[in-house]
């Protein structure tokens, strides 16, 4: 989960031993596109961080131009994460 968490807040480019880590918030900020591929964007980073097999549960919402997910991950112990919220004000 901390991994997770450190990841889907680091602006790729940002940590300069990976440029590829994190979320290409470039791409997102300031841009017009969909709710739906700002969703595909976050799983695809979810998914890319190392032991996650899968995502069990996803949700999110955008309210007041502001972009929340929630959601829980199986890793490859077979273990299910507890639910990890990532919103503007954590």
């Amino acid at each position: 989960a901390q991994r997770l968490w450190i990841r889907l807040r680091t602006f790729r480019e940002e940590w300069f031993l990976d440029t590829e880590y994190g979320v290409p918030y470039w791409n997102i900020l300031g841009k017009k596109i969909s709710k739906a591929q700002v969703d595909l964007i976050f799983q695809r980073e979810i998914l890319a961080e190392a032991g996650v097999t899968e995502i069990t549960a996803f949700e999110s919402s955008i309210k007041n131009r502001q972009y929340s997910m929630s959601f829980r991950v199986r890793v490859s112990t077979g273990d299910e994460t507890d639910t990890i919220t990532i919103n503007p004000t954590n």
